[in-house]
């Protein structure tokens, strides 16, 4: 691997109460504890590693909404302070 700072393992020790966690890198020897509310940040799963958002910018970035179905488009543009109007040649209403 490429990435000397991937994690090699990890373990968890359990007695009575205490928990403990320890980890290890892939590049080290050494072993270290790892505080309990930061391993069960953690993600679990592979899919936890991705971004789950589909797109990411901010709503008043957005000046144009053109919907196409069946042959038709919808197309309102964004007025002042968060008005939106039907833009000219859309073929219906938004709501119709």
């Amino acid at each position: 691997m490429g990435d000397s700072t991937y994690l090699h393992g990890y373990c968890v020790v359990a007695t009575g109460t205490n928990v403990n966690f320890y980890a290890q890198r892939g590049d080290e020897d050494s072993v270290f504890a790892v505080q309990p509310a930061d391993f069960y940040q953690l993600p679990m799963a592979s899919w936890q590693l991705r971004d789950q958002r589909v797109w990411n910018f901010a709503p008043t970035d957005v000046m144009r909404i053109t919907a196409r179905q069946d042959g038709k488009a919808r197309e309102i543009i964004r007025g002042v302070t968060n008005s939106w109007a039907l833009a000219a040649g859309s073929e219906t209403p938004v709501n119709a």
